[in-house]
């Protein structure tokens, strides 16, 4: 890339795609804040094209913090919601409250309507472990 920018053009197109994605985050945190607060825990990225985040789960017999996997695997899926569990980035396949999410792919109309959806989907798991 750099014999193809050279040195000025190359930091130009960096400080481009470093605002792009910034711009990218600020719009998925705002969605978060939006929909997420108390849902969620999360610290703002400085990199990458994910957000890391906790979700604030009922506890499963298998972790007092609750498990993301069924959470995501079954019922975000099925409201047109993507994120990766936490169990997927772990060597031994421990269960997580944790998901991991892409910010980099979505206009923003679709950002939100993705982000509520997954408070729906956290909402309505929560409320199913009151009711026991």
């Amino acid at each position: 890339m750099l014999s193809h920018f050279g040195y000025e053009g190359f930091a130009k197109h960096t400080e481009y795609v470093s605002q792009y994605y910034r711009q990218k985050r600020d719009v998925f945190e705002a969605a978060m804040t939006k929909h997420l607060a108390g849902l969620v825990e999360w610290s703002t990225p400085v990199s990458g094209m994910f957000i890391w985040f906790k979700l604030k789960l009922r506890p499963t017999a298998t972790s007092p913090e609750g498990d993301s996997a069924a959470l995501i695997r079954e019922r975000a899926v099925a409201k047109g919601v993507l994120a990766l569990p936490g169990t997927a980035f772990f060597p031994n396949g421990q269960t997580s409250a944790y998901v991991r999410a892409a910010f980099s792919l979505l206009e923003p109309k679709d950002v939100d309507e993705a982000i509520r959806r997954l408070a729906l989907v956290i909402k309505e798991y929560n409320a199913e472990g009151e009711q026991m």
